[in-house]
């Protein structure tokens, strides 16, 4: 997997905008899902699961 690094800040209101260019390359629309680990934090578009969510009601 080729592996892209960006050095981000967070605006005034603790936001952080990722590029066109790496949106486009990694597939991810307007919603993505950030994930937090002691390793670091991912993005990932939500259409890929890689685990099988329960639906609440």
């Amino acid at each position: 997997m080729e592996q892209v690094g960006i050095k981000l800040e967070f605006d005034s209101l603790g936001r952080i905008c990722i590029p066109k260019k790496i949106r486009n390359l990694y597939g991810l629309d307007s919603e993505v899902e950030l994930l937090l680990s002691d390793e670091g934090v991912w993005l990932r578009s939500p259409r890929y699961t890689l685990v099988e969510r329960e639906e609440q009601t």
